[in-house]
C-alpha cells in the first residue's frame, strides 16, 4: 500500500527541479522551504496509484489532509507528478491531465512570479 507522507527534497530532487526549469536562484521561494507530499489516489480506471506534489512546507500538512479525504471518497485523479517531469511546462502538464503544485517561474512578459 502507498503511504501518505511529507518529506524534504533530497539533493537529487533539488537537482531535478533546477535542471528541469521548475526553480531558479531568482525564485523568491527557497528550495529548503519545499516539501514532497506523497499520497495514494484512485485514477480514472479506479486503480490505486502513487501521486506526489511539491509544495511549500507551510501548505504541506493541509495538502496531505485534503489528499487523505479525497482518497477516502475515492475521488479520481488522473495523475499527480511533479513539474520537473514536464520540464516545467504548464501546457504539457495540463495536456497530460496532471495535477501538480509548485512550479517556480515568472509570468510571461512580467517580473511577477507564479509559484
Amino acid at each position: 500500500m502507498i503511504e501518505f507522507s511529507i518529506t524534504q527534497l533530497s539533493l537529487n530532487d533539488k537537482q531535478n527541479i533546477v535542471q528541469n526549469n521548475c526553480w531558479s536562484s531568482e525564485c523568491p521561494i527557497e528550495l529548503s522551504d519545499l516539501r514532497i507530499v506523497v499520497f495514494p489516489h484512485y485514477n480514472f480506471s479506479e486503480e490505486v496509484k502513487r501521486g506526489n506534489i511539491i509544495i511549500h512546507k507551510k501548505l504541506s500538512q493541509n495538502a496531505l489532509s485534503i489528499f487523505k479525504e479525497l482518497f477516502e471518497l475515492k475521488f479520481q485523479i488522473n495523475k499527480a507528478v511533479s513539474m520537473d517531469i514536464y520540464n516545467g511546462s504548464d501546457v504539457d502538464s495540463m495536456n497530460d491531465n496532471n495535477s501538480s503544485a509548485f512550479n517556480g517561474r515568472r509570468i510571461m512578459n512580467s517580473n511577477k512570479w507564479i509559484l
